[in-house]
């Protein structure tokens, strides 16, 4: 693998890192209505309204006649510090 795409693809996983370890304020999309708690589903009116670390913890997505539904991964303790540590790593 060349260094430069390796220093791409490494910079792209620590963005990536960054966006997993932003909590995920579900109360508050709730309460700004962008999703609609529904069982162990959400509903979504409009999917593009999500902020980026939301979209990138959606573990499944479905969609039905009342529209799109997702379910989203939960990220234990010892991933986020896992995540925080690689932010931490320079860069090969």
């Amino acid at each position: 693998m060349e260094p430069g795409h390796r220093q791409m693809l490494f910079k792209r996983l620590q963005a990536e890192a960054r966006l997993l370890s932003h909590p995920l304020d579900l109360e508050d999309l709730i309460a700004r209505k962008i999703l609609t708690k529904q069982g162990l589903w959400y509903r979504v009116p409009n999917i593009e309204q999500l902020p980026k670390n939301a979209t990138a913890l959606i573990r499944e997505i479905a969609r039905d006649s009342r529209g799109t539904k997702v379910k989203f991964e939960k990220v234990s303790k010892a991933q986020l510090r896992r995540l925080e540590k690689l932010q931490r790593l320079p860069c090969p």
